[in-house]
């Protein structure tokens, strides 16, 4: 409906714009006729196509609603850091720090800058690869950043810092 009025909107403007510049009315008759014709033509072709989301991604926003939004916002950015290393170092990388920190000291009595060698020994190679406080952090937008299995090493270390092999993973209750 509102397509068709804004056809018919055009067209009288045109008409009435041809009729001021013109002195005949043959003119303004064919020209009436011709723009009509184009909208009427327009107005037939398909308009845009309205598909019904993936089901994976209703799924997704019924998940998202139910979530917390922090958490939601945490998924996003391992999301992000993914794809970018970029994304990883200035952004994912500083929050992992900052909670290997408060683990290791309120566990071990060290950080990663005051104790980097025995941070290095609680972590393990993989971890401390990625969280060592003298790493160059990555300035290229195309290099992709860690993969899942690596983040997964990652966090790993990190929940298991308390000392045991059965520390509880973050975010869980025990």
């Amino acid at each position: 409906m509102r397509r068709m009025l804004v056809a018919v909107v055009f067209v009288t403007v045109a008409a009435l714009g041809l009729l001021v510049f013109s002195d005949g009315t043959v003119e303004l008759l064919g020209f009436e006729a011709l723009v009509l014709l184009i909208v009427i033509l327009a107005l037939r072709l398909p308009g845009p196509v309205r598909r019904e989301p993936a089901p994976e991604f209703r799924y997704r926003r019924d998940r998202v609603e139910r979530l917390p939004p922090r958490l939601v916002g945490f998924e996003r950015l391992v999301g992000f850091s993914r794809t970018s290393m970029v994304d990883f170092d200035h952004r994912l990388l500083p929050r992992l720090r900052e909670i290997a920190d408060a683990r290791l000291l309120s566990t071990h009595g060290v950080t990663l800058t005051r104790s980097p060698k025995r941070a290095e020994e609680l972590l393990g190679p993989p971890a401390w690869a990625l969280l060592r406080p003298d790493r160059i952090l990555v300035e290229d937008v195309g290099i992709p950043g860690p993969s899942a299995r690596e983040l997964d090493v990652l966090v790993t270390a990190i929940e298991r810092i308390e000392g045991r092999d059965d520390a509880a993973p973050i975010g869980s209750r025990s």
